[in-house]
C-alpha cells in the first residue's frame, strides 16, 4: 500500500471515544499532530508501519513509548518464536531498516479495562484496512483478532469423559485461557486424542474420537507373559504397566528387561507366549575369556569374563585397556592374555 492510499485509510479510522483526546479526530490527525507533555499520560496505543510509509503492520499498547520500538526489535532477534511480526522485523533489519513508530491514542490513568478495549477497538478497525502481523488475542468473553480477519482460526471442540459435547472454542488460544492450561498442553491433547488432565477430550472436529492406543509407545500396550525358569507361564498381563502395578515394578524397567532378555529382580518377562528361558548373566553372556600368568610365564588362572577377572583381583581400572596396552600389571605382578 502506498503512502497516499494508507493516509486515506487512516483518515477513515476515528479515535476511540473514551480516550484522553480533547476532540474525536481521526488517526491520521493524531499521527500528523504528535502529543506533547507525554509525562501526563500513563497508557498509550501505538502503531508500527513500513519505513517511510503509513502502511500499518502492528497495533499495540505500552506504558513506555520511548523504549517500545527498540524492545520489539530486541525481542525479534533474541526471543522470537516465528511470528509474522518477527519475520517482518527481521526482514527490515536485513535491509538495514526500522519500522516507523506512531502514538495514536492515550489515557491519563492506569485503567486496564479501558486500555484493553481501546487496543481491541484499534486492532479490529486496522484489521479491516491493513494486513496486520498481530496474533490472536482474547479479552474476557469478547474475541477479537490480533491478526488479519481473513486468516481462519481452527476451532476446538470439548467433550467430557463420556463423550458428551460441552462447548466449542473459536481458537486454541481461547481454549487455553478459558481452561487455564498452557497452550502446548491444549495442542498436545488435540493431536494425541488423549485426556486433558483426566477431565476433557479436545478435538478439531465435532466428533468424539479419543485415543485408544496403541500408538506412540505401543510396545507398552502389548500382552506381557511372566515365566518361571522352566519356561512355564505363571502370569499374563495386558501391558507392562499392569505387570508393573502387580509386582510394584516400573513399567519401563519391565520393557527394558524384555528387550535385553534379562531377569528383573528375579522375574522373567516376555512378549512371546512360546518364550524359552536360558541362563544368561550379564558379564558372562557374549564375554571373552582371560588367562593370567606370572612374570616367569607360568600359568596362574583363567577367567570367563573381564568382570570376573576384575572382581577376583579387586582391580579398579579398565582391564580391557590394560590387556590391549602393556598386557601386564606390576602392582598385581601378573600378565594378561585374551583367549
Amino acid at each position: 500500500m502506498n503512502r497516499q492510499s494508507a493516509a486515506k485509510a487512516l483518515s477513515s479510522i476515528k479515535l476511540y471515544e473514551q480516550s484522553s483526546t480533547t476532540s474525536h479526530n481521526d488517526v491520521l490527525f493524531r499521527i500528523n499532530n504528535p502529543i506533547k507533555e507525554m509525562e501526563r499520560y500513563k497508557q498509550f496505543i501505538y502503531i508500527l508501519t513500513e519505513p517511510n510509509s503509513l502502511d500499518v503492520k502492528y497495533v499495540g499498547r505500552t506504558i513506555d513509548p520511548n523504549s517500545r520500538l527498540s524492545r520489539h526489535i530486541y525481542d525479534s532477534e533474541k526471543l522470537g518464536n516465528g511470528s509474522h511480526k518477527r519475520n517482518w522485523l527481521l526482514k527490515l533489519k536485513k535491509d538495514n531498516k526500522k519500522p516507523d513508530f506512531y502514538i495514536i491514542d492515550y489515557i491519563e490513568n492506569d485503567d486496564i479495562e479501558i486500555i484493553d478495549k481501546m487496543e481491541s477497538y484499534y486492532i479490529l478497525e486496522f484489521s479491516k484496512l491493513f494486513n496486520l502481523t498481530n496474533f490472536y488475542k482474547i479479552h474476557k468473553e469478547e474475541v477479537y483478532f490480533k491478526r488479519t480477519l481473513d486468516i481462519g482460526a481452527k476451532p476446538v471442540f470439548m467433550y467430557d469423559l463420556e463423550g458428551n459435547f460441552i462447548r466449542e472454542y473459536l481458537t486454541t488460544r481461547e481454549c487455553s485461557l478459558d481452561l487455564g492450561f498452557p497452550y502446548n498442553c491444549i495442542n498436545n491433547a488435540i493431536y494425541t486424542g488423549k485426556k486433558l488432565k483426566k477431565k476433557y477430550y479436545l478435538f478439531r472436529k465435532q466428533c468424539f474420537n479419543p485415543h485408544k492406543g496403541p500408538g506412540k509407545g505401543s510396545h507398552m500396550f502389548r500382552t506381557v507373559y511372566e515365566f518361571n525358569e522352566k519356561s512355564e507361564i505363571i502370569n499374563q498381563f495386558n501391558s507392562c504397566k499392569e505387570a508393573g502395578i502387580y509386582h510394584s515394578l516400573n513399567a519401563h524397567s519391565i520393557q527394558g528387561s524384555i528387550k535385553q532378555d534379562t531377569k528383573l529382580k528375579g522375574k522373567i518377562f516376555s512378549y512371546d507366549e512360546n518364550y524359552k528361558y536360558s541362563f544368561k548373566k550379564r558379564g558372562l553372556y557374549n564375554s571373552v575369556k582371560i588367562k593370567t600368568f606370572d612374570f616367569d610365564g607360568n600359568f596362574v588362572k583363567s577367567y570367563n569374563s573381564t568382570q570376573e577377572c576384575k572382581n577376583d583381583l579387586n582391580y579398579k581400572g579398565n582391564i580391557t585397556k590394560l590387556i590391549n596396552g602393556k598386557g601386564r600389571s606390576t602392582k598385581l605382578k601378573l600378565k594378561f592374555e585374551f583367549v
